[in-house]
Parts: structure tokens; sequence; C-alpha cells
């Protein structure tokens, strides 16, 4: 996923892109409790909660910083709901990684409104 990446800001990118392009955003429900590798197998879909496991198992893997993010949101598409990302540490500043919708950007989130910010965590029970 990051093979050739060399900078914090490179590696984040390229896990945001793969995560975003390969794993099929099901919506809004409760938790599931897949580990990153159950989500990607077979058939590479999984909820906010199965997203950020995956988006934050890349970065452990390849020494970036990151934590959970959780927050009461209203998304476009499924109303209002608890919604979890990842946010990385890049160059000294944290950036928003939610990979839910092909409309979001690193650093950039456009496809939900935080209502309540829950706060963020390093780890994730749902």
């Amino acid at each position: 996923v990051v093979a050739g990446s060399v900078s914090e800001t490179d590696k984040a990118q390229k896990i945001f892109n793969w995560v975003q392009s390969n794993v099929a955003y099901t919506g809004a429900y409760v938790g599931t409790g897949m580990s990153p590798l159950e989500v990607l197998k077979p058939s590479c879909r999984g909820n906010s909660c199965d997203q950020a496991r995956i988006v934050n198992a890349f970065c452990k893997i390849t020494g970036l910083n990151c934590r959970y993010h959780l927050a009461l949101c209203k998304l476009k598409d499924y109303g209002q709901f608890d919604h979890v990302w990842t946010d990385i540490k890049v160059d000294g500043k944290w950036l928003s990684a939610d990979t839910t919708s092909k409309e979001n950007k690193l650093g950039t989130t456009t496809y939900s409104t935080i209502v309540d910010d829950y706060g963020c965590f390093d780890i994730l029970n749902c």
C-alpha cells in the first residue's frame, strides 16, 4: 500500500486512497467487531468502525501516529449516527482520514457534519 513512500504525507495519502478506493462503505450500523483482516476478506466492505480499524492498522504498520475519532454526525445519505474515523499525525498536525465517502479527502471531511464530538481514543470498542 505504501511501497516507495518515505514521507509521512505520502504514506498517509496512500493509505487513505487505498482504503477509500478498495473498502466499500456499508452505511451506518452497530459495530461489527471485525478485525481489519476480517473486513478485507472476502467482501472488502465495512462501516466507519471497520474502515477506521483498517486505516489505523496500516498506519501503525508503517510507523504513523494515529488515533480513532468518535462523534455523533449527520451523514448526508444516512441521517444522524455515531461515526468513527482515523486522525493521522502528519508533520506534527492531526489530519482527519474519513474514508467512508469519495467526497472526503485526507484532512477534509465534507460527507458528514459533527453534531457532538466525543473525542479521540487509542482503542475502539464498536
